[in-house]
């Protein structure tokens, strides 16, 4: 994505260094993920069921940042493999970053594999904010404060496009 401001870059950033951090199923990968997370933020996962067998079919959930987010990913599995990268190749669907000062949003259409297999699509919805280093000045990092997501199970021309 091209002609970003600084700020904006910055913010798309965490939510790449976020979802680069599902490759390392190891501690050092859940200190990278977590590292992106503002503390007491919040998670809402609103998507459509994957599989049949849950019941009801349209579910919402809601996860604490640092603690229920990061733990529902299994860090330290020697079998799996995950990948989460962002839509926007060819055929792929628009990235949206918009930045007002200290606060940005960016939108992230998304796909998964897992163990190398692709498992499903939908949106993230980051919220982030810059936390000031020492409270006073503009210098800060991003960080992310919330996020939605949604997931649907792939179609044909999914599979075509990113396989």
């Amino acid at each position: 994505m091209s002609g970003l401001s600084p700020d904006g870059q910055a913010a798309l950033n965490v939510c790449k260094k976020l979802l680069d951090s599902l490759k390392s199923l190891n501690l050092e990968g859940r200190a990278q993920f977590v590292s992106t997370l503002a503390p007491g933020g919040q998670v809402c996962h609103a998507r459509t069921s994957l599989g049949p067998s849950v019941k009801p079919q349209q579910r919402i959930t809601y996860e604490k940042n640092q603690e229920e987010f990061a733990n529902r990913i299994p860090w330290e599995s020697k079998t799996d493999t995950y990948e989460e990268g962002i839509d926007d190749g060819p055929g792929g669907r628009q990235v949206v970053v918009l930045v007002d000062h200290d606060i940005a949003m960016v939108w992230t259409p998304y796909w998964v594999r897992h163990n190398g297999r692709l498992q499903s699509i939908g949106t993230n919805c980051f919220t982030l904010v810059k936390h000031l280093k020492d409270g006073l000045g503009p210098d800060g990092e991003w960080l992310v404060v919330g996020m939605t997501d949604t997931g649907r199970p792939l179609t044909e021309e999914d599979r075509k496009r990113l396989e």
